[in-house]
């Protein structure tokens, strides 16, 4: 039967015989088991820990005793040291976690404090003194709220009432509100700061620091960049202002002598003319036309900017504007093989009182436009009217099979200075102005200006224009033929009155074809 270890203990007897036995049996190291007999021979009480190689842990210490013998103590603290080494364990872990916590907090951009309710500050993060533009020593010898007497005694943080108490005062209200209500400070060393206070449960406060001296450079440079762009703007908006008034001012001062160069052509094409020479005067009349409309739709849209449109209100029939006007343009729409034609009148009321001479513009803009753009097919005119009240709202059509206009160019149509593309201008000529001018009038008149299109199969513009209603008893306009002048007798004498030199000789001349004579005045 194998002998256990208490019986072989105490068969060997001695202490010393015991570490043998062990040393041989593989249980203990030489040096184990000297240092085991020094400790027996001192005696002095000494505890000793020792873990053995099946992982448990025992302590002993040796004791003399007043009769000149040893008393050893040992006994299994196994469990004791293993809850000893979870909980150093355990406060490393929490020492990793607090440096990790803390590296990030000092690694962040904003400067964090955490207060408690006394105002001490239990957590400050470097970069609280680097917003702030403070020095280590601040940051080791301030330890609360209270401390911010040194750091304005120093000049590290503003003055901002007439003693240092007051400002402590202030500081410490602005602690103990801690509404989130964020404060931008500008730090004697030229930062601007923003700090914000935020309770937090158990009376503690968290006060934020930031920054903000590059959003504010920032800031401030876009606000100078704004103000340069409205002063630009402005500017701008100013000389077109006054190139718009200039040109609505030289209106008369240009449209006079250019009337004189197609009525001289005129007076030159009644003339006894070669073949070649009546061509080269169509030409010429043909030209003076075209560059006479282009001035007259920079002068009219220069009046409209700067504010120099006025209109007039006169009885007018609506449909009899119409019919007249497309009167007008029927030999060229035969020209090109096209129909022109209005549509009947409606039930609607017929005589207005508003500006005709400007909605004449208006549909003189849209059938020229509609002509131009037109190869084959037809352009429809109609317009119907309401009565509502003592007014008439009018919605004008002019419609057409032309080329159409996609919804990319349709945004940009009634722009001023725009066509339907780059490439309009050079086929068709034309300032670009006129449909700018239709809405332009079309608001003047209380009404829009829009387009239905789509391109390859023509358009439909639409002006809505709104009027008043005439007297029911507006006379009629009639015709007043030429007076016929018997042979033989007196004819009249008629008084031109006109400024320009050339328009009064352009109407004397004119006048004279018809058989009549004329007196000639600068003015009434």
């Amino acid at each position: 039967m194998r002998e256990s270890t208490p019986e072989r203990i105490a068969r060997l007897k001695t202490f010393p015989n015991m570490m043998d036995a062990l040393l041989e049996r593989g249980s203990i190291t030489d040096e184990f088991r000297l240092a085991a007999l020094e400790r027996f021979r001192r005696a002095d009480g000494t505890p000793k820990l020792r873990q053995s190689g099946d992982g448990r842990w025992s302590e002993g210490a040796f004791h003399r005793l007043s009769d000149g013998g040893t008393l050893g103590i040992f006994r299994d603290v196994t469990e004791f040291m293993r809850n000893e080494l979870a909980l150093k364990e355990a406060r490393a872990n929490a020492e990793r976690q607090h440096e990790t916590v803390r590296a990030m907090f000092d690694n962040m951009t904003d400067g964090l404090v955490l207060a408690e309710e006394d105002g001490s500050w239990t957590l400050v993060t470097k970069a609280l003194y680097r917003t702030n533009g403070w020095p280590e020593d601040v940051r080791s010898n301030s330890t609360s709220v209270e401390d911010v007497r040194g750091l304005l005694e120093s000049g590290y943080l503003e003055r901002r009432m007439p003693t240092i108490e007051e400002d402590i005062v202030r500081i410490r209200a602005r602690f103990i509100d801690a509404d989130g209500t964020p404060i931008d400070f500008q730090r004697p060393n030229g930062n601007r700061v923003e700090v914000r206070w935020i309770a937090l449960p158990d009376n503690r406060r968290l006060g934020m620091y930031r920054d903000i001296t590059a959003l504010k450079l920032q800031e401030e440079r876009l606000a100078l960049e704004r103000d340069a762009a409205e002063t630009a703007r402005a500017e701008a908006e100013a000389a077109n202002q006054a190139k718009s008034t200039f040109l609505a001012a030289m209106s008369h001062e240009i449209r006079t002598p250019m009337n004189g160069v197609p009525g001289m052509m005129e007076l030159l094409e009644r003339t006894d003319l070669s073949t070649e020479q009546q061509r080269h005067v169509g030409i010429m009349r043909d030209s003076a036309q075209s560059l006479l409309r282009i001035i007259d739709d920079i002068l009219d849209f220069s009046k409209i900017e700067a504010g120099r449109m006025d209109l007039e209100t006169l009885p007018f029939s609506l449909h009899g504007l119409i019919a007249g006007t497309v009167d007008t343009f029927t030999p060229q729409a035969r020209q090109k093989s096209l129909a022109l034609f209005a549509d009947p009148p409606g039930s609607g009321p017929d005589w207005l009182d508003g500006d005709p001479t400007r909605v004449r513009q208006i549909l003189f803009n849209l059938i020229g436009n509609a002509l131009k753009f037109t190869e084959r097919g037809f352009v429809r005119v109609s317009a119907v009217s309401v009565a509502e009240g003592n007014a008439a709202p009018v919605t004008l059509t002019v419609e057409d099979s032309g080329i159409g206009i996609d919804a990319t160019q349709q945004a940009r149509l009634f722009q001023p200075f725009s066509q339907a593309d780059t490439s309009t201008t050079r086929r068709f000529g034309g300032t670009g102005l006129g449909l700018s001018i239709v809405r332009r009038l079309a608001e003047l008149m209380g009404g829009t200006a829009t387009v239905e299109s789509t391109q390859g199969r023509g358009s439909r513009f639409i002006v809505t224009l709104r009027f008043g209603l005439a007297a029911a008893s507006a006379p009629e306009p009639v015709a007043v033929a030429a007076p016929r002048i018997a042979p033989g007798t007196d004819r009249p004498r008629l008084l031109v009155a006109g400024d320009h030199p050339v328009n009064r000789e352009v109407i004397q001349q004119q006048l004279g074809i018809l058989g009549l004579s004329a007196d000639l005045a600068a003015d009434g």
